[in-house]
């Protein structure tokens, strides 16, 4: 009976299918070329390299940017290193900023601020009072700059309220014109100005000189028809109806009302065409 069990179970085992391992893929390794484009794309911060012509045309780039900012750096350690040298001091307050002090505390451990101080004869005093007057006079026209710009900020804007609620503009058109303000107020900081702000501004500058004009037109324009009127009028003669107008009195026609806007659609027409 057991070897019946058990002969059972080994025919089990052989039924059952034998999967085969699947072998990772291993990734392949870059070449040492594949690696030097990487890493020319990364130091450049450009488009990934293509060949190995253009890898050589940006790593002759590189290398020289690379020569001349180690050359500028050396020179400049120079002449840090003489300044160290000449004053010491000056190195161990900076050494402690580093550090995580302060200036006043560094200055305050290593140096006696009035020692440094020239005395009136010395050689450097008229150099060092000229440049304190001008540091006094930089830092109180920065001040006074800067209490300026806070006061012109709270009364621009009062006037751009003031000025909104006058022209009666509706809660779309408040927004539509406070953008283009803040468009056109950024643009003049970072020192730019865009064709679409000049269109802008140059159809305000034009908008009354326009508006004149349309005035005036429709000033002649009444004129002619008042003289058309007046020709239609009847004349004294024999009392008969004139047949030449197709009979009857004739009959003044209403005088049109002054179409200031068509006027202006006419203007805006005319200047498009020049």
């Amino acid at each position: 009976m057991n070897k019946e069990i058990v002969e059972k179970e080994k025919d089990k085992k052989d039924e059952t299918p034998i999967v085969e391992k699947e072998e990772k893929e291993q990734p392949k390794e870059q070449s040492n070329r594949e690696k030097l484009k990487a890493l020319v794309t990364e130091l450049l911060g450009t488009e990934e390299v293509q060949d190995d012509e253009e890898l050589d045309a940006k790593l002759h780039d590189l290398l020289i940017d690379l020569n001349d900012y180690r050359t500028s750096s050396q020179e400049n350690n120079e002449t840090l290193m003489s300044l160290f040298q000449a004053e010491p001091t000056l190195g161990k307050i900076l050494s402690d900023m580093r550090d995580g002090a302060t200036l006043s505390i560094a200055i305050g451990r290593h140096l006696d601020p009035e020692s440094i101080v020239p005395q009136e004869g010395d050689p450097d005093y008229e150099a060092w009072a000229k440049e304190k007057d001008e540091r006094i006079n930089r830092l109180n026209a920065r001040k006074e700059s800067q209490e300026n710009y806070e006061k012109n900020l709270i009364a621009s804007e009062q006037i751009i309220r003031e000025f909104v609620e006058e022209s009666g503009f509706d809660e779309e058109q408040t927004a539509e014109f406070m953008s283009f303000l803040d468009a056109f107020t950024s643009d003049l900081l970072d020192g730019k100005v865009s064709k679409d702000t000049l269109v802008k501004l140059s159809k305000v500058l034009t908008a009354d000189a326009e508006k004149e004009e349309a005035v005036k037109l429709a000033e002649v324009r009444g004129k002619n028809q008042a003289i058309e009127a007046e020709k239609k009028k009847p004349q004294d003669g024999d009392g008969l109806p004139d047949l030449s107008s197709g009979g009857g009195a004739a009959t003044e026609e209403p005088q049109q009302k002054d179409d200031y806007i068509g006027n202006l659609v006419a203007i805006q027409k005319k200047r498009n065409r020049l």
